[in-house]
């Protein structure tokens, strides 16, 4: 393996793991408080991403705009599931609680299908993020950089709010005893709901960033002349198979309900 092929996967790889890890902290917040495990974060993840593209793509608006709006209609609809139905399941024992999610992930899988169908959709680069920095040896999509950094920034800005605020103190103190904490007159349930609200909208913003994040499998084709884009289609068959398997797939073989991350061209390889 080159030098130039180990620092674009291994950058690829950085920046698919801060888009992962915007996600997973969400689903963190929520178990850590809540003590309840998401099965529908995964949904919650899906319509970041179609929201999005329906924002972003349909309506004309900036690409960060939808980013906002991705995070915004996931809050309401955390905010939503958690005051007219999850509440009332804290005190059940978690099998109640993983039926519940689970029965959340049909629910909002059919939804999927019926708002947006199952076609394949694209969205695209956000304006200034579209090119590459040159280092010489290697060509590093910017797009990726900006995950690179997004992520960084989230994780400081959750350390600084749960560990720095009053709010977090609070947050902090209902993983250890609620009942205490409603002793000394805070609105426990408006806590959790928040908590739960925050952790969905983090999962929005994943979806959103992920929506222009693939193919990762571009990390396999050095970016140069069109000589040289021919010939590396020819090497990268081989290490980039899957995808080209993936590329051959109709619509129909790869639902939206299983598929939140998409491109105009393919699925994500998560699919």
């Amino acid at each position: 393996m080159t030098l130039t092929m180990f620092t674009l996967n291994a950058f690829y790889g950085l920046a698919l793991a801060m888009n992962m890890f915007i996600i997973a902290s969400g689903l963190n917040l929520i178990f850590g408080v809540l003590r309840v495990i998401n099965f529908a974060h995964g949904m919650f993840y899906m319509f970041g991403a179609y929201i999005v593209f329906t924002v972003a793509k349909t309506w004309g608006a900036p690409f960060f705009v939808g980013v906002l709006a991705s995070a915004a209609g996931l809050a309401i609809i955390a905010f939503v599931v958690e005051r007219l139905l999850l509440r009332h399941l804290y005190d059940k024992e978690h099998l109640m609680q993983l039926l519940f999610t689970f029965a959340l992930v049909l629910l909002m899988s059919d939804a999927a299908k019926m708002i947006w169908g199952t076609d394949q959709y694209s969205v695209g680069y956000p304006p200034g993020l579209g090119g590459a920095l040159n280092l010489g040896f290697v060509v590093l999509p910017q797009y990726q950089l900006f995950l690179c950094v997004v992520g960084p920034a989230i994780a400081l800005a959750m350390w600084l709010l749960v560990d720095r605020t009053r709010w977090g103190r609070i947050v902090r103190a209902a993983t250890q005893d609620r009942e205490m904490l409603a002793a000394l007159g805070v609105n426990v349930p408006m806590v959790y709901a928040a908590v739960f609200t925050i952790g969905s909208a983090l999962a929005g913003v994943g979806g959103a960033l992920a929506a222009r994040a693939s193919p990762w499998c571009r990390a396999w084709t050095p970016p140069s002349s069109t000589s040289a884009s021919s010939s590396s289609s020819s090497a990268g068959s081989a290490t980039c198979g899957a995808a080209s398997s993936a590329r051959s797939r109709s619509a129909s073989s790869c639902s939206s309900a299983r598929c939140g991350r998409r491109t105009g061209r393919t699925c994500c390889p998560t699919c």
